[in-house]
């Protein structure tokens, strides 16, 4: 059985389908090993082995195009009231917000590895103001984590506007259209 799409052959960055996240590891070498684990601490959330695997290989490429070696992400999913008890205490931010990030690895300028809290209350939220999936949504948010790990800073609107652009990259090269267009 062929799980692959014809287009792998050229080992390009294919655009995937959620469905189609299903490569082996020979494919990504910088990543092969890593461990990148979800957890959920909301009742009826998970995210589905489709969209862990798909991340997995986004993160693990992210990793790649920045030159730096992929060691491990954990992707913690909260409500809005864990999350801002996170904000408030290891932050001293008073105010709801969709993602937080800590840094983990000992040689931050090479290795990605950290921790990234998600509010899944704060993504619908997004999702239904921007008028689009869920689950759109959700992998941005993922995307924009990986990309605070990889050394990127979202202080200024310069700044922001890059980070917009990466995070569009990341999804254009490997969200299908299906997913993107809201179906």
């Amino acid at each position: 059985m062929n799980l692959f799409p014809v287009h792998y052959m050229n080992l390009s960055p294919p655009l995937l389908p959620l469905n189609y996240y299903l490569l082996p590891n020979y494919l990504f070498p910088t990543f092969a090993g890593a461990m990148i684990e979800f957890f959920s601490e909301v009742e009826g959330f998970e995210p589905d082995a489709l969209m862990q695997q798909g991340i997995t290989i986004i993160v693990g490429q992210m990793a790649d195009d920045h030159g730096m070696r992929l060691i491990s992400l954990n992707y913690i999913f909260l409500d809005d009231e864990a999350l801002l008890e996170i904000n408030r205490q290891y932050l001293q931010h008073d105010y709801y917000t969709d993602i937080i990030t800590f840094p983990l690895a000992d040689d931050p300028e090479h290795d990605l590895e950290g921790e990234a809290y998600i509010s899944i209350d704060r993504v619908r939220e997004n999702a239904m103001d921007q008028s689009v999936a869920f689950e759109l949504e959700l992998i941005r948010i993922m995307i924009h984590g990986a990309l605070h790990l990889c050394g990127h800073v979202d202080t200024s609107t310069e700044q922001r506007n890059e980070m917009k652009s990466f995070e569009d990259q990341y999804i254009t090269r490997y969200v299908s259209r299906e997913t993107l267009s809201n179906e």
